[in-house]
């Protein structure tokens, strides 16, 4: 039995839970072959206060006090109590979390400042424990299962968007483990992916659906995130468009004669999405209500908007209505009749537009690079917003020498479930760098180099001679690589010192360069483009008293230890999808390998020699 085997045999119960932006869910599967519920995913579908309800999804909504205390979460949260108690005590909300968390354009959307006391983390912590005992409420009344008597059998997923990098999966890992999940953040336990995988799994274990078996298919996951999918030698390019607005864009074919697949085109995140329709239609409601009765139900017409107008729109040439206040309200001014307001169609259009064009031009930029490998000749829509008319027409009609598609049934939970998948099969095999990763060392310096002879006022001295270069990039994985999960990437160094004991323990910062140079060769240049994102430690003192003295031109004494820094990109095992694993390995006269403990602080210094 293999070691993944054995893993997921050991791990009882399997856990994922799908934050997202507006609502969340939790799927998980019982491991265990003894019954006949294992491997089944199942999702939770009662979040403890819905009385009675079978909703699978739960709002991402906190209350917090001025203390940074947190109040209520979830279906609590919007409850009319709630919202009276939060406003006599003085709470703050909290909506869209997720935005929080996701790195650059957030400012885009306005978001208002956290509460008081209250930091990112604290938000996810508080939110991923409401989740938890959710999920281990409901596993204890269904299947008579205590998630607290199953210590370190329990396996956590959490699907992130593409574009998280290491920044935002350690607020998430630091999250996880503040809430009380897990031991450490490094917990094996604890398992990221990112959305795009959990939805191509999905749609693979899909029965009630088989993709179009045509040159090339383009899957629109309308409103999240996007991903490629292909059968044996056609293309499909999936978006997945939810009810989110961090959109992921990543792009995956099928490996031919077999069953999985490889990412063929690097991971990215935009915003845009339903929730951004939405914001549009509240900038217009706060102008157009301004001064008036009507002003304090911007989000009354919202609310209702989303559930009757959004995605049933598909016409601008004709009037929707929109419930909100009572058949006596009437304001011809306003075209408020009968306590509904008519909007105009090209006025909808208008809200939908930013989101519209973001997702056809992300589709129109990856088909520009797939079409010169694969012709596209598909388009499948999955997700929720995937059910807009709009959305679905200005597709079909944008690209008109596609075929465009649209799977019916729930796809709400197609992320949760697809996590759960993900952790049960490993479709993806096959991964594309995002970035570019490597140490920064010395270099040897070489005189007839124009950038070298540049810096040559830096050069320094070794005890065998050699004259070196400080800051050196030297790349271990260069980006849009597209990597086997099982294939190891490996470059040798060595390090010089007068005594044993100073090659003792060795530290080794991996460093993620986020700039536009195909090859960048220096750390001091855009030195704020190489992001800090493992430092890893080792123990070396068995092997450096080991070690042969050899002596340099003054006759002093050094030594030299020579080693390996080896780095795999995706999961192994249980690892992380979305990060770089990386460990050092060491030779004298023979080879070893030990795993290095990994941290995440810097480590401002030149490692070793290549």
């Amino acid at each position: 039995m293999s070691t993944e085997q054995s893993s997921q045999l050991a791990a009882r119960v399997v856990l994922s839970f799908d934050i997202g932006t507006s609502y969340s869910g939790i799927s998980y599967s019982i491991l265990d072959p003894r019954i006949s519920e294992h491997e089944v995913v199942r999702r939770v579908d009662n979040f403890q206060t819905q009385e009675g309800s079978n909703s699978t999804r739960t709002p991402t909504v906190l209350w917090y006090n001025s203390q940074g205390s947190c109040r209520s979460v979830g279906d609590a949260a919007v409850t009319r109590g709630v919202e009276r108690q939060a406003e006599e005590r003085d709470w703050t909300k909290v909506e869209r979390m997720k935005l929080y968390v996701h790195h650059g354009d957030s400012s885009s959307v306005h978001l208002p400042d956290l509460p008081a006391n209250v930091i990112v983390e604290d938000m996810l912590a508080d939110y991923i424990e409401y989740l938890y005992d959710a999920a281990k409420a409901y596993i204890l009344a269904n299947h008579d299962i205590d998630l607290s008597d199953l210590k370190g059998r329990v396996r956590y997923v959490l699907p992130l968007p593409n574009g998280w990098d290491n920044v935002q999966q350690q607020q998430v890992r630091r999250a996880v483990a503040t809430a009380g999940l897990v031991d450490s953040e490094r917990s094996p336990d604890l398992i990221l992916i990112t959305e795009a995988e959990a939805q191509l799994n999905y749609c693979v274990k899909r029965e009630d659906f088989t993709f179009p078996d045509t040159d090339g298919v383009i899957m629109v996951s309308a409103g999240l995130l996007l991903l490629l999918y292909a059968r044996m030698s056609a293309s499909c390019l999936t978006f997945r468009l939810v009810g989110s607005t961090i959109s992921n864009f990543s792009a995956y074919s099928k490996i031919p004669d077999g069953q999985f697949y490889q990412e063929v085109v690097a991971a990215q995140s935009v915003l845009c999405g339903s929730s951004l329709v939405t914001d549009e239609l509240r900038g217009f409601l706060k102008h157009w209500f301004r001064d008036c009765r009507f002003s304090d139900d911007v989000d009354a017409v919202a609310e209702n908007f989303d559930k009757a107008v959004k995605l049933q729109f598909d016409n601008e040439e004709i009037d929707y209505h929109v419930q909100f206040a009572s058949p006596r309200d009437n304001d011809p001014d306003l075209r408020v009749h009968s306590g509904a307001l008519e909007l105009h169609g090209r006025q909808i259009a208008e809200f939908f537009k930013p989101s519209v064009d973001t997702v056809l031009s992300e589709i129109e930029e990856i088909r520009g690079v797939l079409n010169g490998v694969k012709p596209i000749t598909s388009i499948v829509l999955v997700g929720g917003f995937a059910e807009s008319n709009w959305l679905f027409n200005k597709i079909w009609t944008t690209f008109s020498d596609c075929v465009v598609y649209r799977p019916q049934g729930d796809m709400l939970n197609a992320i949760a479930d697809g996590a759960i998948h993900f952790y049960l099969y490993h479709y993806i095999t096959m991964r594309i760098t995002r970035y570019t990763y490597g140490v920064r060392s010395n270099i040897k310096f070489n005189p007839s180099d124009s950038e070298h002879q540049a810096r040559e006022a830096s050069k320094e001295g070794q005890y065998d001679g050699k004259m070196v270069l400080p800051n050196a990039f030297d790349i271990l994985l260069p980006k849009n690589t597209q990597v086997r999960e099982t294939k190891e990437y490996r470059r040798s160094y060595q390090y010089k010192s007068l005594t044993r004991q100073g090659l003792f323990k060795r530290s080794v910062q991996l460093l993620c360069y986020k700039g536009s140079q195909e090859t960048p060769k220096w750390t001091d240049m855009e030195p704020e483009l190489f992001e800090p994102i493992q430092v890893l430690e080792v123990d070396l003192s068995t092997v450096a008293k080991s070690l042969t003295p050899m002596k340099d031109s003054a006759g002093r004494t050094y030594f030299v230890l020579k080693h390996d820094v080896i780095l795999a990109f995706g999961p192994s095992g249980i690892n992380a999808r979305t990060e770089v694993q990386a460990q050092i390995g060491w030779s004298v006269t023979k080879r070893f390998r030990n795993r290095a403990k990994v941290l995440h602080v810097p480590l401002h210094e030149n490692y070793g020699s290549v």
